[in-house]
């Protein structure tokens, strides 16, 4: 008779810690749902471009951090992150990770670059120039452009 009430309060607190972690894991969702969805809105409240914001949209963030010449958009999947860079005549999008190499950087953020593949994978990688705000870079067969530690631009 003991085991029988042992047996049934272990199963009564067991359910009870399913259906707990269920609310809060729901919650935990919701709330995450409602930072992406005021993330989109602030972004498409500057004009980004669709397919900027469906792009950082698919990294998953969670964070939106605004000053006035760069808003940052972190707490994303895969050790990713963006940054806007506001010009004059519009913006640039940033493709950002922390790296030790162009080449790093690129393999890190390639999922969501327009070229996601390397031309010349044994093509040595090579600084091509460099000024107050950029770096441009000859990296597997392809020119990327940064900002930072941001990826602003690549071509063949």
């Amino acid at each position: 008779m003991e085991r029988k009430k042992f047996v049934l309060m272990f199963f009564i607190i067991l359910v009870i810690l399913a259906i707990s972690t269920t609310f809060i894991y729901r919650e935990f969702l919701t709330k995450k749902s409602q930072e992406a969805t005021k993330i989109e809105d602030e972004l498409r409240s500057i004009g980004l471009m669709d397919t900027h914001r469906e792009i950082i949209k698919s990294g998953k963030c969670g964070v939106l951090e605004k000053s006035e010449r760069v808003w940052v958009v972190k707490n994303c999947e895969n050790d990713v992150y963006f940054k806007i860079f506001f010009a004059e005549d519009g913006y640039f999008l940033g493709y950002c990770s922390s790296w030790n190499s162009p080449r790093e950087a690129f393999l890190k953020v390639k999922n969501y670059l327009p070229v996601k593949e390397c031309v010349n994978t044994t093509e040595e990688d090579r600084l091509l120039r460099e000024n107050d705000s950029t770096k441009s870079y000859r990296v597997c067969g392809l020119r990327i452009v940064f900002i930072d530690e941001c990826i602003v631009g690549v071509g063949r």
